[in-house]
């Protein structure tokens, strides 16, 4: 007699995480599966984050995420709703610059700095590949409190500081 080969109870759940992790990445998995696959862990919230697929209201909420990697994932992801894009360029500069649908916002919005957090704007000033216009923009956009903090701090450029001179604010202009 022949016997039955059974797999080893691991085998099983690697497949299931196989599959979640198949799911998690599919642009066609409805948004309640993708939500439940988010809740199971970070791993499986940043595939989520990735995947172009989710809709707009969950990548705001994986934007408040505790895990870093899955926040730097929504801010990367071109359905990420405006307010959390905003929010999240204070801490990933970078890949905000980098979102593909950073254009599209700014002709939907002209204005977008100014609903940018004082935080985002500092971070985008400091990076060297912010586009000019960008830098023209946040530069009238920043408070006080983030101008002065710019135009104080070591690493900021000679350009910035000549910029900073000229701010509305009286207090910006002394401490540039």
């Amino acid at each position: 007699p022949t016997r039955e080969l059974t797999r080893p109870k691991w085998w099983k759940m690697s497949t299931e995480a196989a599959t979640s992790v198949q799911t998690a990445m599919d642009a066609d998995t409805p948004p309640e599966e993708l939500a439940r696959l988010a809740a199971k862990g970070a791993g499986l919230a940043c595939l989520v984050a990735s995947n172009v697929g989710t809709p707009a209201k969950l990548l705001g909420e994986l934007g408040s995420h505790k895990e870093f990697d899955v926040r730097q994932r929504v801010v990367e992801n071109p359905n990420t709703p405006l307010n959390t894009h905003l929010k999240l360029a204070a801490e990933f500069p970078a890949q905000f610059l980098e979102n593909p649908s950073l254009d599209l916002l700014f002709l939907e919005n002209p204005n977008i700095i100014s609903l940018m957090p004082d935080a985002s704007i500092s971070a985008l000033l400091r990076l060297p590949q912010t586009p000019d216009y960008l830098v023209t923009l946040g530069i009238s956009a920043l408070g006080d409190y983030e101008g002065c903090w710019l135009a104080g701090h070591q690493s900021t450029a000679p350009e910035l500081l000549a910029m900073l001179a000229t701010h509305d604010s009286k207090y910006v202009k002394k401490s540039a």
